[in-house]
């Protein structure tokens, strides 16, 4: 009768950290090779090989607000779609209403309004729960540091922020900022925008 000898398993012992902890965290990082990154509040980015500050950052901001704008549109047609579903009508029918709607001033600025409470609800809701919205986690931007969320005032800072540039006309600040080089939204609400390259 033959035995096999099973191999003996080391379970990874962990050594404590003088400081009475972390030590699971710097495993984590030396396991999975994930670098270990800082904040810095005064320069405003988090360290890296690749570093975006003045109107370069403000160039990548315009990029996210571009698929931020791309994705409500899609959303848009999405909820067209569903709504011609549910009245039993086509799409074309619908788009066809809108159009005819579209040539009364009054309709036209009711869809105004609409897109543009849309758009503020989805920055505000985005950048409330996960500190960007998804344009700008695609390129790495990101509203405030992480401690900046633990604060009790980061919503109302991120309400204030989307409302002042809606109310300023979407344009006018993010041209101000490229000419300046400097994110003038953030500085007048307290909330800057931070390039995580």
């Amino acid at each position: 009768m033959i035995t096999q000898q099973q191999p003996e398993i080391n379970p990874k012992t962990r050594t404590p950290s003088p400081s009475g902890g972390g030590s699971a965290l710097n495993d984590l990082q030396k396991d999975f090779r994930i670098p270990a990154f800082s904040w810095d509040a005064k320069i405003e980015f988090r360290s890296g090989p690749v570093r975006r500050d003045g109107r370069k950052k403000v160039f990548w901001s315009w990029m996210a607000s571009l698929i931020d704008t791309l994705f409500l549109i899609a959303i848009s047609c999405l909820f067209s779609m569903v709504f011609a579903k549910v009245m039993h009508t086509s799409t074309y029918s619908v788009f066809r209403d809108l159009q005819v709607m579209g040539y009364s001033l009054g309709a036209k600025g009711l869809v105004g309004i609409v897109l543009l409470m849309a758009s503020w609800c989805y920055m505000v809701l985005l950048r409330g729960l996960f500190g960007s919205s998804l344009g700008e986690w695609a390129c790495d931007l990101r509203l405030g540091a992480p401690f900046d969320e633990e604060r009790p005032y980061f919503i109302s800072k991120v309400i204030f922020r989307a409302t002042l540039i809606l109310a300023t006309g979407i344009v006018t600040l993010p041209i101000l900022s490229f000419l300046t080089g400097q994110d003038i939204a953030g500085q007048i609400c307290g909330l800057r925008l931070f390039s995580l390259k």
